[in-house]
């Protein structure tokens, strides 16, 4: 699933794309979250691909976020709140991997669907420090990718 409005589109679509790329060993079905008027676009320009898109009006985020948002920094995108209540939006699906407008899959990532058998299972994320590793790439690099359940 992803979540995004205008100003993040290509950026949404450069994950489609290389999930498309480096997903090989299922079939994908995206559930974007995002403004109405983006929908047509969308479905075109996945039109001759393998990728199934579901798409949601991104303002069922308001919705489903109206309780928190008044505890929350204004400040904040609505997406930051809407993530967490996509079991709120997408509801016929039993999982759904959320992932980040600003990331990129490099490799096949169907292991993120299975549940862990082991209590010691690994799990790969990425650390957000911001600016830091912009700024100083050496107080970021290498980071390490696995931790432990």
């Amino acid at each position: 699933a992803l979540i995004f409005d205008e100003n993040r589109l290509s950026y949404a679509q450069q994950v489609m794309r290389s999930a498309e790329h480096f997903i090989t060993s299922r079939p994908i079905r995206f559930h974007l979250v995002c403004p109405t008027t983006l929908h047509e676009d969308l479905f075109a320009s996945f039109v001759n691909s393998s990728v199934t898109l579901h798409i949601y009006d991104n303002a069922l985020c308001d919705q489903v976020s109206r309780d928190v948002r008044p505890f929350s920094n204004p400040d904040i995108h609505i997406s930051a709140h809407c993530k967490f209540f996509l079991a709120d939006i997408i509801t016929d699906v039993e999982r759904v991997l959320y992932l980040d407008t600003d990331s990129s899959i490099l490799s096949d990532i169907s292991e993120c669907y299975s549940y862990p058998t082991s209590p010691s299972a690994l799990i790969s994320m990425g650390i957000d420090m911001g600016d830091t590793c912009q700024l100083t790439p050496s107080r970021c690099w290498p980071i390490g990718l696995h931790w432990r359940v």
